[in-house]
């Protein structure tokens, strides 16, 4: 069933009720089907309910047409009722919006065409001071189909952070949710115990490589399952060269990366191992 939501607004702020279309989870599987024209006009009176515009650019046209995803800016203050919390936002008023719009393109732009698609991602909204609950946070995935990104980090940051989340995405298509792993957690070395939550660990800009523990490319992937995946993933794919050089140094990492990219070419849309190898030669670390 196509979700239906509405809107309400008050304080200068848009309100969007977990009852009227946020999504915290996805919906296994049903995102492999081919997009409608049902479909995408349903997703356009969305944007428009809500506010969302679309930055306007050659590129941008290009990754709607390609990949089904469109990058947009909020018309006003929005505050979404979340599982954790409210998250407010502002609309981004820095200068640099379009340099900022230009990398989240370009880093989308490095996914084979119809693979966010098979993901769920649709947007990618652009604001300033991201809260949750009054805490800065830098970004918010698994948002009816939409990730949230703070503009205001640097360039090095936001390249890494867009992949981070996109695997957020991509970690419940399978079963649905992405707390719960056992088989990866097996991969990790006898007696490691993850700290419990990103949640509590979440830093504004956190580091990377700097290993803590066999297996991981940063402190922040030691606090959660799901933030050691999406960490990695995000260090594949900014960094696939450094991230291979770990790997071949890290048996318990080289097994992870060998799962990630099992899981990512099991949803299709040829990102396979023919990818990896463009990535690599492309991409200067």
């Amino acid at each position: 069933m196509r979700p239906r939501f509405g809107v309400a607004l008050g304080a200068g702020a848009l309100l969007v009720t977990s009852a009227a279309g946020l999504f915290a989870e996805m919906q296994r599987g049903r995102y492999a089907a081919a997009r409608t024209p049902e479909d995408e006009a349903h997703e356009d009176r969305a944007r428009e309910a809500l506010g969302w515009r679309e930055v306007g650019t050659a590129s941008g046209d290009r990754l709607r047409v390609e990949r089904g995803v469109r990058v947009v800016v909020p018309a006003t203050g929005l505050a979404l009722r979340a599982g954790h919390g409210t998250v407010t936002a502002d609309p981004p008023a820095r200068a640099d919006v379009l340099a900022v719009t230009a990398l989240v393109e370009r880093e989308l732009a490095l996914y084979p065409a119809g693979w966010l698609a098979r993901i769920g991602l649709r947007n990618v909204v652009l604001c300033e001071r991201l809260a949750e609950d009054g805490r800065a946070i830098p970004s918010l995935p698994n948002v009816r189909e939409s990730l949230l990104v703070d503009v205001s980090g640097a360039p090095a940051y936001l390249r890494r952070l867009v992949h981070h989340e996109i695997y957020h995405f991509a970690d419940v298509v399978d079963d649905g949710q992405l707390l719960s792993d056992r088989a990866w957690e097996a991969l990790n070395a006898p007696g490691f115990r993850y700290l419990g939550s990103g949640r509590g660990a979440r830093a504004p800009e956190p580091t990377w490589p700097g290993l803590d523990a066999p297996g991981f490319v940063s402190r922040y992937a030691t606090s959660a399952l799901e933030e050691d995946k999406a960490e990695l993933f995000a260090l594949m794919m900014v960094a696939p060269r450094r991230a291979a050089e770990l790997a071949a140094a890290d048996p318990v990492l080289a097994t992870k990366v060998a799962a990630l990219r099992d899981h990512v070419g099991s949803i299709g849309g040829e990102l396979d191992g023919q990818f990896w190898e463009r990535l690599a030669a492309e991409r200067v670390d």
